[in-house]
């Protein structure tokens, strides 16, 4: 059972609504390669699933980046607020 049956609640309704939009952002293709899969792709998907629909890839990595556990939280934090925008009418999941 969750913890924060609200915010449970609230994410099924978002993954069901027809304006909802589930997308990843991807690894880069050299970390594709050597690992033979993408995380986050394969997490959009199974999450896509739950709500009857298939993720939309939107975004290339086209610069291989500093791996995020090599990060501490603040400068996680700091990559992921610079990395976002909204898209208007649509929910990104």
């Amino acid at each position: 059972m969750t913890k924060n049956p609200e915010s449970f609640s609230k994410f099924v309704t978002l993954l069901t609504d027809e304006n909802t939009i589930i997308t990843f952002v991807p690894i880069h293709k050299s970390k594709k390669i050597q690992r033979g899969f993408d995380q986050a792709e394969l997490l959009a998907d199974h999450i896509a699933t739950l709500g009857n629909k298939k993720p939309i890839k939107l975004l290339e990595r086209t610069k291989q980046t500093q791996s995020q556990f090599e990060l501490d939280k603040k400068e996680r934090l700091s990559i992921a607020n610079k990395a976002k925008r909204p898209v208007l009418g649509r929910f990104l999941l």
